[in-house]
């Protein structure tokens, strides 16, 4: 998932999107050590071979690393360079090889980046490396505990100034002053004209409570303002509703629908469960008769999506998560949230991993009805796995996600994905469960796009939501239950 970085959106709390800046500056750039190059690019290949769900072979991965090379330099590929690597078989074949075509691109700029980022190009799912640095901010993504002033950061082609799109309600940055569209003239005295966003990020970042002074001004404005704040966590929330009631506020029935209530999660994560029981508690006495449960644009971590699974659902299989080595089945426990008002989930293309396999479980388990465009996310576990002698992990596919049928939610690029035949719903007809969510009810809308800021318009896809809504009758008449878990 390499992205553009004049385009890309990040956060200067230090929120990098996967690869988005560590592959793009340095983390895909092996460490200088003792270890050649070429050795660590075995080492590489083999920490794939050993942990990846479904790898290619070390040759295939060597093909296509040096692939890019080829393309990347304009060159046309030689003929017979597969049949020549794929007669490789020793290590010391293999590092003589790659000496030898990295001694061919001796002039082309960041040849061993471009490789490895090649190489890892071939695997199912997709891969990339990231440093040390980059893997602790994964980690304060994935528990909402981000450190720095919450703001969206990206670049303002125009004027040349890192740009803020976004600013996090109740952060550093949002109690200083800074407004949204600001440009970044300077931080702590130093310019930012013409900075890329990696040096803006760099410069932003840094320890809980230390300070930072930044200047800014509005796009097209002279007058500038001068800015001092305390880095610090930020909060995150992955919950909104309808339509925004105020700074941090959120309305969740639409007003035309006031029986309906309305819940988009941005991405599940480790405040997810805590701000839906809030969410419930509001709702409790308002004569809800339905819930609309967006999940159009959303990811999630496996461990947080499995915990939102579990307090939807009122007992039943939630799924299996396949390991290299192992097969693990959840399940849910009696009790749910939202008991006793139906719910329809939507669904889309760019519905994530963990939104599927949360979707599936809602879906199989008659908790929900599903409403969209049938999904064609890779439903698959990453993880982040240390490289041997080096600073650096690598970010990976080790695990697949599975119905509690045990259909694999994947596309067919993995090779062990099965399609199997299984009886849907109620009817008698047989239909093929393909490796994707199948909606109940399929609503094209290609054109349509979810806007994360404003509140949802009755489209195609929330009016097909209602109409489901209103048509359907409580499904579940056992009593509320308290549940105990872990998650918060």
């Amino acid at each position: 998932m390499s992205r553009n970085l004049s385009s890309l959106v990040i956060l200067a709390f230090c929120f990098f999107s996967h690869n988005a800046i560590a592959t793009d500056k340095g983390a895909n750039q092996a460490p200088h050590n003792a270890k050649s190059f070429e050795s660590r690019m075995l080492t590489i290949t083999d920490v794939v071979l050993e942990q990846h769900i479904d790898p290619p072979t070390r040759q295939q991965m060597i093909l296509a690393g040096v692939k890019a090379l080829y393309q990347t330099d304009k060159r046309p590929i030689p003929k017979g360079l597969s049949q020549r690597i794929s007669d490789l078989t020793k290590p010391r074949e293999f590092t003589d090889f790659l000496k030898g075509i990295l001694s061919e691109f001796s002039e082309l700029k960041n040849r061993e980046s471009i490789l490895i980022r090649g190489m890892l190009s071939s695997l199912p799912c997709g891969a990339h490396i990231v440093n040390a640095e980059a893997n602790k901010v994964q980690g304060q993504l994935a528990a909402n505990r981000y450190v720095g002033i919450g703001i969206a950061l990206t670049m303002n082609k125009q004027e040349k100034y890192p740009a803020i799109p976004n600013v996090i309600y109740n952060g550093p940055a949002w109690r200083a002053g800074v407004k949204p569209n600001d440009l970044i003239l300077k931080v702590n005295g130093q310019s930012m004209k013409s900075k890329d966003l990696v040096q803006a990020v760099k410069s932003l970042r840094g320890e809980e409570g230390s300070e930072v002074r930044i200047e800014v001004r509005q796009p097209g404005s002279q007058e500038s303002r001068k800015l001092k704040m305390t880095r610090g966590r930020v909060f995150i929330p992955t919950v909104e509703g309808s339509r925004k009631k105020s700074e941090g506020e959120w309305y969740y029935k639409f007003s035309s629908a006031d029986d309906i209530a309305y819940l988009r999660i941005k991405k599940i994560g480790s405040s997810t469960l805590h701000e839906l029981r809030q969410v419930e508690a509001k709702l409790r006495d308002q004569n809800i008769k339905g819930i609309i449960l967006d999940l159009r644009s959303t990811g999630g971590i496996l461990h947080d999506t499995i915990m939102v699974a579990d307090n939807l659902l009122d007992g039943g299989v939630i799924g299996y998560v396949q390991s290299v080595d192992s097969r693990k089945k959840h399940e849910a426990r009696p009790g749910s949230l939202f008991q006793n008002i139906p719910m329809v989930v939507l669904v889309g293309k760019q519905t994530g991993s963990g939104s599927v396999f949360l979707t599936a479980a809602l879906q199989d388990n008659k908790r929900a009805f599903v409403v969209g465009e049938p999904t064609n996310g890779q439903t698959y576990v990453r993880s982040n796995i240390l490289l041997p002698d080096q600073n650096n992990h690598i970010v990976m596919a080790t695990g697949l996600l599975q119905r509690g049928d045990g259909t694999t939610l994947l596309v067919s690029r993995f090779r062990s994905s099965p399609l199997r035949t299984i009886k849907v719903g109620k009817t008698k007809q047989q239909k093929t469960r393909t490796n994707f969510i199948m909606p109940d009810h399929v609503v094209k809308t290609s054109n349509q796009i979810v806007n994360r800021s404003k509140a949802p318009t009755h489209s195609a896809t929330i009016r097909k939501a209602i109409e489901v809504l209103r048509n359907t009758p409580p499904q579940f008449t056992t009593q509320p239950e308290t549940k105990e878990t872990s998650g918060s």
